[in-house]
C-alpha cells in the first residue's frame, strides 16, 4: 500500500531505484492493474503472468517524480517531452481546437496510439468531429494520481485489439492509498520580448509591440487523495478530488507571434488577411477598400485580395490565443477487496469536467458572394480623387459617372467585424467512466480477470462571434424609405428584425448592426463505449509442459473482449445549413455505432534457462480475430524472442501484425467544409491555377476545371486556404501494420554503480492508412495527369476559385496509401553513490537519457504515387494529419541528471534537445528564412525538499535561457503564432513552486 510517507523521488524516467530493481530484469515493465499472484507480474505486450519481468518489446517508464520535476499540470506536457512521442491536439492550439490533449507516438497520428488507464481503455475525448483526429483526452487524467506511465513500441493489436499502431502509452494510476494527500502546484511563463527582428516588423506596419518581461499564462493545480485499508487487511478504498486552472496567452502577448509571418525571402514580414476593419471590396471591376484619407465613403484600389503582404492586409494575430486559459475538475474513486484466495472484487468511477475557451480573430463577411441592389441607399455616390464613386465601381463599369441605382451588382466584401467580439468557441467536456471486474486463482497456476466498463464524454460547444450568412445577405439588401436605410426584409415581413449594415463607409457599422449578423451558435453530442472482457492465464509448467532445457513451463493466456463505440453529434441549424461564415460550409446531424468482438490467445516458451551463454531464452507468440459489424473481420498476431546470453547482455526483437478499424468519428461523422493548404513553396501556399501569372500552365489548369477565360485572372486567396469537405466513410477497411524491432540490452557489472542501457531499433509500415486524399495531392496529380480520381476532387466555384462560396475539394475520409517509420531508440541510466567511488559522503548522483533517431518517416498518399522523406523535414504533407500535424526533428533527446543530497535536497537538471528540420519543397541557398528551423536545446531545473518526513516542497524552472521558438511563415498542421507551440517551448520560461503533504 501507498502509506503517508512522501517518496516520491524514487519513481523517475528510468530512475536510479528502477534500474536497480531492474537489473536482472532488464527493463522497466508495463505492469498491468491486476496485484501480482505469487509475486508474479504481468510483462508488458502480454496477458501471461511470470516470475521474470523480462520483455521482448522496448518499453519506456515514466515515474510520478517526473511530473514534479517538469512542474506541469498538463499530462500531455510531460509525456510530450519523450522523444517517442510528437505533439498533437493541445493546449497551445486554438485555431481548430477540439479541447482535448492528444498523444501521437512516432509521429503516426494520435489515432493510431492506444491510450490505457490500468491496462483499460480510455474512451475518445470529444464527440464533434470538425476538430482534427478523434482520439482519447488525456485532460481526463489527473496527474497526482499517476504512479507512473509506461510506453510501449511498435504495433500490439494482437493483444490490446485495435488502435495500437505505433504502440501502447498506459497510465497506472495509485489505486492503493493509505492516509490523506493534499498535492499542490502553481507556476506560470515569463518572457523577455527582446526579440528586436520581430519588433522591427510590428513597427514596420505600425503594430503594437508588446511589453518586455511579461510574466502570464499562470496556473494552478491542488488535488486531494484520501485512502483507507479495510481492518482485515483485504481490502482498499481511494478517493481524490482535483481542481485545475490555466490562464490564457494571446499571441499578442509575445513579439515574435503578435503580427501572421509571410514571405520569408530575406526576411519575414508581417501579412494577414484581405478581410480587413475597413473592407476589401471585390467585383468583376476590380477591387477597393474604403479610402481613409477621403470622405469615409469613398474606395481607393487595394491588393489586398489577392497578396496576403498587402499593407492594407488585416493582422489577424493578436487575439489568437497562444495559450487556451481552462479549467477542469476531477472526481473519482478506486476500491477492492479480496473476499477469499480465488476472488477479489475491484472497481473505479471518474468525474471530469472541462472548460475552455479557443479565441481566434473577429469573424467577417470573408467574400461571401452578394446580391448588392444597386439603389441601396448606403452606396457612396461621393466621388474619390479620381472622380469615381463606390456607385460607380459596383454598380458601373468602374468609370466616373457610369454607376446606376437600378438592377443589382455581385459584390465580394471582405468586412472584418472587429465591431462585434473576436470569434471564441467556449468548449465544455464532460466525462464518466465506471469499471467493475472480478479476479483471483480458479486451480493452481491458473488466473482469470474479467471485468466490464462504460465511458460517457459529452461535448458542448458554444460558438460566439461569427457572421450569418443568410443575415448578411438581407442586411446588404437595403432600400430608402422615407429617407431612412431599411432592410428588404422588414419590408416584405420575411424578416423585421433585419437592421441595415452599412460597411461602405469608415465606421459605418454600430453595435445594433453587428449583433444582428453576428450570432451565437451551438453544436453538441455523445461519445459513448462499453467494454467487457474475460481473461485466463495459466501456467502449463504445472502439468509437465515446458522444455526440459527450461526451468519455467509454458505459459498461456486466452480470452474474449467485446465492445460497442457509439457517436450521437447535434448541430444547431446555423452550423447544420452552413450559415456561419467563419466556418467553412454546413456540418449536419450524424449518430452512429461499431460493434467489435474480439477472441484472442497468447503464449509464452522458455527454451532455455541456465545454460552457458543462454541464461534464458523463450519465444511468445499471440493471436487476436476481431469481428468489425462496419468493416468485417481481421486478424492480428505477434512474434517476439527474448533471449538473456549472460547476465549482463540481453538480445531481443519481434515481428508483430497489427490492424486499426475506423473508429465510430471516422466512419461516421457527419461531411462539412473545412480549410485546407495546397502546395509548399519558398514563400508559402497557393493555388498554381490563380492569379495574373499562375504558376501552372494553362493545359494544367484545364484539367483542373479552369477556363481560358478564367485563366490569368481567378483571385488567390490573400491567407492561402482554401475549401474542402471533409467527414466519414463507414465503408472504410482496417488499416494494417508490421511492426519489426530488435535490441540488446546491457547491465555490465564492471562499470562502479549501477548502468543500465538498451539500443533497440523499430520498423513500422502502415498500409491502406484511413486518411484523406488532400488538396495539395489532388492538385499536384490533377494538374500533371489528368486523371478523374483526383481532378473529380477539385471543384472549382463560378470564378474558378476555390475559397469562395462553392469552390471547394472533395476531402473525406477513404483508405488511402501507406505510412513507414524507422528509428533508433536509445535508453541509458547510470546511478552511484558517491561513496562507492570513494568521493565522501555526498549523497547519489543518477544519469538518465532518452533518445531517438528517426531514420524515416515516409508516406505514399495513395499506392503507386511518389513516396515522401518526411524524417527531418516540416511543412506540406509531412506536418498536416497524415502524421501529427507537427515537425519531424531527425533526432530528439532527453537527459536528465539528479543529485540526491545528504541534506534531503534533490537537485535535477534536464538537457532537452531538437535537431533542426528542413522545409519540405524548400530551396536551399535562396535565403528564404523557412528552409531551416534550427536546433533548440532546453535546460531545466528542479530541485525539491522534504521539511518533514511528510511534507516535500519543490520549485522549478523550464527554459531556463528563455529561448524563442524557431519561426516560420509555413502554416501547415498545429502551427500556431508562427511556431509549432506544441513541438517547442513557444511561450517562454516556465517557473513553479509545488508541495505535497501527507497526513
Amino acid at each position: 500500500m501507498h502509506k503517508n510517507t512522501i517518496n516520491r523521488r524514487e519513481s523517475g524516467l528510468l530512475s536510479r531505484a528502477s534500474v536497480f530493481a531492474l537489473a536482472a530484469a532488464v527493463a522497466p515493465q508495463f505492469a498491468q492493474a491486476q496485484d501480482a499472484v505469487d509475486d508474479e507480474i504481468i510483462v508488458t505486450g502480454s496477458r501471461i503472468p511470470s516470475a521474470n519481468a523480462a520483455s521482448a518489446t522496448p518499453v519506456t517508464t515514466i515515474g510520478n517524480v517526473e511530473f514534479d520535476i517538469r512542474g506541469t499540470n498538463r499530462v500531455e506536457d510531460l509525456v510530450n517531452t519523450l522523444p517517442q512521442a510528437f505533439a498533437a491536439q493541445g493546449s497551445n492550439t486554438s485555431n481548430g481546437a477540439s479541447g482535448t490533449a492528444q498523444v501521437s507516438l512516432r509521429g503516426l497520428g494520435p489515432t493510431r496510439t492506444l491510450v490505457l488507464v490500468d491496462g483499460r481503455r480510455l474512451q475518445y475525448g470529444t464527440s464533434i468531429p470538425t476538430g482534427g483526429a478523434v482520439a482519447p483526452d488525456l485532460n481526463q487524467i489527473p496527474s497526482a494520481l499517476v504512479e507512473r506511465v509506461e510506453v510501449l513500441t511498435g504495433g500490439a493489436s494482437a493483444v490490446y485489439g485495435s488502435d495500437a499502431i505505433a504502440g501502447v502509452v498506459n497510465f497506472i494510476m495509485i489505486d492503493d492509498f493509505e492516509g490523506v494527500r493534499i498535492d499542490a502546484q502553481a507556476g506560470g511563463y515569463q518572457h523577455s520580448n527582446n526579440n528586436q527582428a520581430a519588433q522591427d516588423r510590428l513597427n514596420l506596419r505600425n503594430f503594437d509591440v508588446p511589453e518586455k518581461g511579461v510574466f502570464d499564462g499562470e496556473g494552478q493545480e491542488i488535488t486531494l487523495i484520501v485512502g483507507a485499508n479495510s481492518e482485515d487487511g483485504r481490502g482498499n478504498v481511494t478517493m481524490y478530488a482535483g481542481y485545475r486552472n490555466n490562464d490564457a496567452i494571446l499571441q499578442a502577448d509575445r513579439d515574435y507571434s503578435a503580427c501572421a509571418y509571410g514571405g520569408g525571402t530575406p526576411n519575414f514580414v508581417c501579412g494577414g488577411s484581405g478581410t480587413s476593419p475597413n473592407g476589401t471590396f471585390a467585383s468583376p471591376n476590380g477591387t477597393w477598400t474604403l479610402d481613409e484619407n477621403g470622405p469615409g465613403n469613398t474606395f481607393r484600389p487595394t491588393d489586398a485580395f489577392t497578396n496576403a503582404l498587402s499593407a492594407d492586409a488585416y493582422n489577424y494575430a493578436p487575439t489568437n490565443f497562444y495559450q487556451r486559459p481552462d479549467e477542469r475538475y476531477v472526481l473519482g474513486a478506486m476500491g477492492k477487496y479480496q473476499i477469499n484466495d480465488h476472488v477479489e472484487v475491484y472497481s473505479s468511477a471518474a468525474f471530469y469536467d472541462y472548460k475552455s475557451d479557443a479565441q481566434i480573430a473577429f469573424s467577417g463577411t470573408f467574400f461571401e458572394t452578394s446580391t448588392v441592389n444597386c439603389n441601396n441607399p448606403l452606396i457612396g455616390t461621393t466621388p474619390n480623387a479620381v472622380g469615381v464613386s463606390q456607385l460607380d465601381y459596383i454598380c458601373g463599369d468602374g468609370t466616373a459617372g457610369s454607376g446606376v441605382t437600378t438592377g443589382s451588382a455581385t459584390l465580394y466584401p471582405g468586412k472584418r467585424l472587429v465591431e462585434a467580439v473576436p470569434r471564441n468557441d467556449s468548449i465544455r467536456l464532460t466525462s464518466f467512466r465506471i469499471m467493475a471486474g472480478v479476479r483471483g486463482e480458479i486451480l493452481e497456476g491458473w488466473n482469470y480477470d474479467a471485468f466490464f466498463q462504460y465511458g460517457n464524454t459529452h461535448n458542448a460547444q458554444q460558438y460566439e462571434g461569427d457572421v450569418s450568412i443568410s443575415r448578411l445577405k438581407r442586411a446588404i439588401n437595403v432600400v430608402d424609405v422615407g429617407g431612412v436605410p431599411t432592410c428588404q426584409s422588414v419590408i416584405d415581413g420575411s424578416d423585421v428584425n433585419c437592421v441595415p449594415l452599412n460597411i461602405f463607409q469608415i465606421g459605418g457599422v454600430d453595435q445594433a448592426q453587428a449583433n444582428y449578423i453576428s450570432v451565437p451558435s451551438f453544436q453538441d453530442g455523445n461519445t459513448r463505449q462499453y467494454n467487457g472482457q474475460i481473461n485466463l492465464a495459466g501456467d502449463l509448467g504445472e502439468y509437465g509442459i515446458k522444455s526440459p532445457a527450461a526451468e519455467e513451463g509454458v505459459g498461456v493466456a486466452f480470452g474474449m473482449e467485446w465492445r460497442k463505440d457509439q457517436l450521437d453529434y447535434r448541430p444547431d441549424l446555423l452550423f447544420a445549413t452552413g450559415d456561419l461564415a467563419g466556418q467553412g460550409g454546413s456540418t449536419p446531424p450524424v449518430s452512429g455505432e461499431i460493434e467489435t468482438t474480439d477472441f484472442f490467445v497468447e503464449a509464452n516458451i522458455p527454451i532455455v534457462s541456465g545454460q552457458a551463454f543462454a541464461e534464458s531464452f523463450a519465444i511468445q507468440g499471440g493471436y487476436r480475430h476481431s469481428d468489425v459489424s462496419t468493416s468485417g473481420a481481421y486478424s492480428a498476431w505477434k512474434i517476439t524472442g527474448d533471449w538473456q546470453v549472460v547476465p549482463e547482455f540481453r538480445v531481443r526483437g519481434g515481428w508483430q501484425r497489427a490492424a486499426r478499424a475506423a473508429n465510430v468519428i471516422e466512419a461516421f461523422a457527419p461531411q462539412f467544409t473545412g480549410l485546407t493548404t495546397l502546395q509548399t513553396g519558398a514563400n508559402g501556399l497557393s493555388d498554381p491555377c490563380a492569379g495574373a501569372a499562375p504558376t501552372a500552365p494553362f493545359a494544367q489548369c484545364a484539367n483542373t476545371g479552369v477556363s481560358a477565360a478564367q485563366y490569368g485572372s481567378i483571385a488567390s486567396s490573400p491567407a492561402h486556404q482554401y475549401n474542402a469537405v471533409f467527414g466519414g466513410n463507414p465503408n472504410l477497411r482496417p488499416e494494417v501494420s508490421d511492426t519489426y524491432t530488435a535490441g540488446v540490452v546491457l547491465t555490465p557489472d564492471f562499470v562502479p554503480g549501477n548502468l543500465f542501457v538498451s539500443v533497440d531499433y523499430f520498423n513500422i509500415t502502415v498500409e491502406d492508412f484511413i486518411g484523406t486524399i488532400s488538396g495539395a495531392t489532388a492538385m499536384s496529380q490533377c494538374l500533371v495527369t489528368g486523371d478523374p480520381t483526383y481532378c473529380t476532387l477539385i471543384q472549382r466555384n463560378a470564378a474558378g476559385n476555390l475559397w469562395i462560396g462553392a469552390g471547394q475539394f472533395i476531402a473525406t475520409n477513404t483508405n488511402t496509401g501507406s505510412l513507414k517509420t524507422t528509428g533508433i531508440d536509445l535508453n541509458a541510466n547510470w546511478g552511484f553513490d558517491f561513496d562507492e567511488l570513494g568521493l565522501g559522503d555526498a549523497g547519489a548522483l543518477t544519469f538518465d537519457l532518452v533518445g531517438s533517431y528517426l531514420i524515416d518517416l515516409i508516406v505514399e498518399p495513395l499506392p503507386g504515387l511518389a513516396k515522401t522523406q518526411c524524417a527531418g523535414l516540416y511543412a506540406g504533407i509531412c506536418s498536416n494529419a497524415v502524421f501529427s500535424g507537427s515537425p519531424n526533428p531527425a533526432w530528439r533527446h532527453k537527459l536528465r541528471t539528479t543529485w540526491e543530497m545528504p541534506i534531503g535536497v534533490d537537485a535535477t537538471v534536464t538537457w532537452r534537445y531538437f535537431s533542426s528540420v528542413d522545409l519540405l519543397g524548400g530551396v536551399p541557398g535562396n535565403g528564404n528564412l523557412n528552409n531551416t528551423l534550427s536546433s533548440r536545446n532546453y535546460i531545466d531545473l528542479a530541485a525539491s525538499y522534504n521539511l518533514r518526513e511528510n511534507w516535500n516542497v519543490r520549485v522549478g524552472v523550464n527554459n531556463l535561457l528563455d529561448k524563442d521558438p524557431p519561426l516560420t511563415s509555413q502554416t501547415d498542421g498545429f502551427q500556431n503564432g508562427n511556431t509549432y507551440p506544441q513541438t517547442w517551448d513557444a511561450q517562454g520560461r516556465y517557473i513553479f513552486v509545488g508541495t505535497t503533504i501527507d497526513f
